[in-house]
């Protein structure tokens, strides 16, 4: 009997506690926002081509400096012709990344940040002239900065990365894309 009256009092106090932690930081961010992907083939004949899309990012702080960080991203374009006669190139392409992000906390307002993060990328089967889909392992090395607004909401003007990917371009083998994402979004702080 006296057993839920213990773990309904320790759920409340759980509840009620959070608001008075005073001056602690925020230890969960949140981002959302717009992505421009420049994906650059090594065949030739598919030429660099864009993608638009989301990319949403979870970050758990482990301390003061250095964040845990998940990165999920979904890019499309639509009908788009390439260098080669009668290739089209249309289709979605999706990224898994996790990884560490190292943060600069010296200034109130901004904070400036780096990180590599490793995962899998997912392509559909026109993107590189292709018959069906693929996966990749994939890696990104990039950075940004974030502007606080108020003590829970920043705005990521930029966000600059480096995305490496391998996918079978036009049924010609594994090859190596080198691509360039911008991101631009809001980021929530918990």
């Amino acid at each position: 009997m006296k057993l839920p009256i213990v773990i309904v009092g320790l759920l409340l106090l759980g509840v009620f506690s959070s608001p008075c932690r005073g001056q602690e930081k925020s230890t969960l961010e949140a981002f959302v926002g717009y992505s421009h992907l420049t994906v650059g083939p090594t065949d030739s004949g598919l030429g660099d081509f864009k993608l638009n899309g989301g990319d949403f990012q979870g970050a758990l702080a482990l301390s003061k400096w250095i964040s845990a960080v998940a990165d999920i991203g979904v890019y499309a374009t639509g009908h788009q012709a390439s260098n080669t006669i009668g290739i089209d190139i249309y289709g979605i392409t999706t990224s898994y990344l996790f990884g560490p992000r190292i943060s600069y906390r010296r200034w109130s307002r901004f904070t400036p940040f780096g990180q590599a993060l490793f995962g899998v990328a997912h392509a559909g089967p026109d993107l590189f002239a292709t018959t069906s889909s693929q996966n990749s392992f994939a890696f990104t090395a990039g950075g940004g900065l974030d502007f606080r607004v108020k003590e829970h909401f920043a705005i990521r003007p930029i966000e600059v990365d480096y995305l490496r990917t391998r996918f079978s371009e036009q049924n010609d083998g594994t090859q190596v894309q080198n691509n360039i994402r911008y991101s631009t979004g809001i980021v929530f702080r918990f």
